[in-house]
């Protein structure tokens, strides 16, 4: 993946420091993420190349693939978005945060001055910081392994909107009590590659559950058949909304995680399908 600062206009930026950075994240065959960073000139010639790989004990190790003595882009301060959390986070355990996004060149900010107690973690590469406030009585071990989960999502997807980080607040406060499990890390696998995905289904299957759906979900009740069938509505040969889409399409009248927990589970019953996409632009140069 490709990741360019949105704030930056490439060509009036290269003019002034001489190069820019390019980042490139992926997963290897064994399963470990490995960075590749070019600073390119503008005659379009790389000048430096590192590559960095995840380290056993969860930290990276950079090597230096090529270096021809050129000054590479000077760091700035990252510009900071305050970030405005959706109206059911409740601020009960997740009290606040700060994410330093060093592939995107932002800093996200929820509560700033908010007081509890402080958790850290750096993400494998370490292009992602996350410090998380929380309440005094929630279990510092069981929030470090949420924020370092984060952290690593938060890095190995090739776009990362504000709109998501919004939600993060609220499914973290309602989960950050708990021991992450696997259903939670896909859950937040959804939210953040919503950008890059799409859901759907097709009239026979929102006619399957509305037909059988005490078989099909036995122990979801009234209130999750209503959620369950407002979302395969929306769905519903429809290839073009993503899970947030589908959110303010359906309305407010749920909670974030509640949502997020069905949509995972329509997706485990097949019956609606989650799709992302193969290829992605991330900026779009200007003529």
């Amino acid at each position: 993946m490709l990741l360019i600062s949105d704030a930056i206009e490439l060509k009036s930026f290269m003019h002034d420091v001489g190069t820019i950075e390019f980042v490139d994240v992926h997963e290897c065959i064994n399963n470990k993420i490995k960075a590749s960073l070019l600073y390119v000139d503008t005659h379009h010639k790389v000048r430096s190349q590192w590559i960095i790989e995840a380290e056993e004990n969860g930290y990276s190790d950079a090597k230096l693939g090529v270096d021809m003595s050129i000054p590479v882009t000077p760091k700035a301060d990252l510009p900071k978005i305050q970030i405005v959390p959706t109206s059911d986070f409740g601020s009960f355990n997740l009290k606040g945060f700060k994410i330093k996004d060093k592939l995107r060149q932002c800093y996200f900010l929820l509560n700033e001055n908010s007081k509890g107690e402080k958790i850290k973690a750096i993400s494998p590469l370490k292009f992602i910081e996350f410090e998380a406030t929380i309440a005094p009585e929630i279990d510092k071990k069981i929030a470090e392994l949420w924020i370092k989960r984060t952290a690593k999502l938060i890095e190995s997807v090739p776009i990362l909107e504000e709109i998501v980080i919004t939600f993060l607040p609220s499914y973290l406060d309602n989960f950050i009590t708990f021991e992450p499990k696997e259903r939670e890390i896909n859950e937040l696998e959804l939210l953040f590659n919503s950008p890059i995905s799409v859901i759907y289904t097709s009239q026979n299957k929102k006619s399957l559950f509305q037909e059988n759906w005490k078989t099909i979900c036995p122990d979801i009740g009234s209130t999750g058949y209503r959620m369950y069938y407002s979302i395969l509505r929306e769905c519903a040969d429809e290839l073009e909304k993503s899970i947030i889409d589908v959110y303010f399409q359906i309305g407010s009248q749920y909670t974030f995680p509640y949502f997020l927990a069905s949509i995972n589970e329509l997706i485990s019953l097949d019956l609606i399908c989650f799709e992302k996409f193969e290829f992605v632009t991330i900026k779009q140069p200007d003529n």
